[in-house]
């Protein structure tokens, strides 16, 4: 074995690391400029914005969350399952849509849902990958013994086909549209295929625990 083996670099682990580079640079600079206007955004709003920006904690534990992968037994409070990347989360402030159907309080669970871009090799058949990683999710709730209030994520129009087609509800989110045009330019470049049409409205995807539980429970 040579001395200065070269290391093999995860195309994966690559991929992530570079978008959430450029989230994070993004993220600060939103909240900068926002801090100098007379209207800096809500907490509301900053939480959203770091779930869309892929939450900032991703890089500094991607190696370890990398490890032990779609292992259902091993407790991580970001923990990759399938093709998902799911945290488990508290409420930093109250959420309440104006027709009830979804409501927060400061402090309680939920499972927060992500689907980080992926090259197109991996996009074939996406829908059975995540029908598989939810099912790796629903086991990992119960084995874990959690007990979030909603399984949730964030995302754009689009993108947002898996969520829909396996049961969760949507609502649109009010965001400022020079933040949603900015974070829109950071996922168009891992986006695949880049077709050039905009990834519409922001939305918040969501079931309850107990659904989601009977929807994908093995």
């Amino acid at each position: 074995m040579r001395m200065f083996e070269r290391l093999q670099v995860n195309p994966e682990v690559q991929r992530l690391e570079q978008f959430a580079n450029e989230t994070r640079v993004l993220f600060n600079d939103i909240v900068y400029r926002y801090e100098q206007r007379e209207n800096p955004l809500t907490p509301w709003q900053i939480e959203i914005l770091e779930k869309v920006l892929l939450k900032l904690e991703l890089k500094r534990n991607l190696e370890n969350t990398m490890r032990y992968a779609d292992d259902t037994s091993k407790y991580q409070k970001m923990k990759k399952l399938g093709v998902l990347l799911v945290f488990d989360r508290e409420a930093n402030t109250q959420w309440e849509s104006a027709n009830k159907i979804f409501a927060l309080k400061k402090g309680d669970q939920y499972i927060d849902v992500h689907l980080p871009p992926i090259s197109k090799e991996k996009r074939i058949d996406l829908f059975t990958q995540a029908k598989h990683s939810f099912e790796l999710l629903a086991c990992y709730i119960k084995e874990q013994n959690l007990n979030p209030k909603y399984v949730m994520g964030v995302t754009y129009e689009k993108l947002a086909g898996v969520a829909i087609r396996y049961g969760f509800e949507t609502l649109a989110l009010d965001i400022p549209e020079d933040i949603r045009e900015g974070v829109e330019r950071v996922y168009t470049r891992f986006r695949e295929p880049k077709d050039g049409e905009s990834m519409g409205k922001i939305l918040l995807c969501f079931q309850t625990k107990e659904d989601f539980l009977a929807r994908f429970g093995v």
